[in-house]
């Protein structure tokens, strides 16, 4: 009796596994059929929301933007006009004039710069208002610096040049869109000059190893830097 329960016992035991192979191999089967007959469509492209800046920029062909202040590679102010063109509403193609004069006088010395500044940019924006933005600049300065002693002597120092340069530009910023109103702002940039000249340059007056110094530290910051 023993042994004929352990026999049958054995025998179930095999035929569940059979079973169970079975089961799983029909299910296989039925697996690879269905994944067969599947069709493989692509997967939807992101959600636009209506009325957010990327929606509002879908039709757009050009954009004429003001710049009002800001400060430029040459650590000085900058304003001017943008004029782009739309490749796609999040693809831009801008032609830029950027302009700037300062007068600055204090003790004796007066600093005079000019300067000024035409590009080409590409700006591409990577999500709803974030942009990155890549393209050349040619760049211009006319710089004077004058120093008269305030004291009644005839001690007097006189520095000067002119300058150009064609610059890389990069820099990330945000950009809003509201029907036909726009705002934004360029948080960080980098502009590296790929070539530049010096012309023009004057030293006059009484001048010491502090103002060569001083002329040269000038030239690198508005022109070569």
């Amino acid at each position: 009796m023993k042994n004929f329960f352990l026999a049958f016992t054995s025998l179930l035991c095999s035929q569940w596994l059979w079973a169970a192979e079975m089961d799983q191999s029909q299910s296989s089967e039925v697996q690879i059929n269905e994944a067969e007959n599947v069709s493989i469509v692509k997967a939807p492209t992101k959600a636009i929301f209506e009325g957010s800046s990327e929606h509002n920029r879908i039709g757009k062909k050009f954009s004429v933007v003001a710049q009002l202040f800001g400060a430029g590679p040459s650590n000085s102010g900058s304003q001017g006009l943008s004029a782009s063109y739309f490749l796609s509403r999040n693809t831009q193609v801008l032609i830029e004039a950027m302009g700037n004069s300062s007068n600055v006088g204090f003790w004796g010395s007066r600093y005079e710069v000019k300067t000024n500044s035409a590009g080409v940019h590409l700006k591409h924006f990577t999500g709803n208002s974030f942009y990155l933005r890549t393209g050349i600049d040619y760049r211009t300065v006319d710089y004077k610096y004058n120093y008269n002693s305030i004291f009644g002597s005839d001690y007097y120092v006189k520095r000067s040049f002119k300058g150009n340069s064609l610059a890389a530009a990069l820099a990330i910023g945000n950009q809003w869109q509201w029907g036909n109103f726009t705002l934004g702002c360029d948080w960080i940039g980098l502009s590296a000059p790929v070539a530049s000249t010096v012309y023009d340059e004057k030293l006059e007056g009484n001048i010491d190893s502090y103002d060569r110094n001083k002329q040269e530290d000038d030239r690198k910051r508005f022109v070569s830097d």
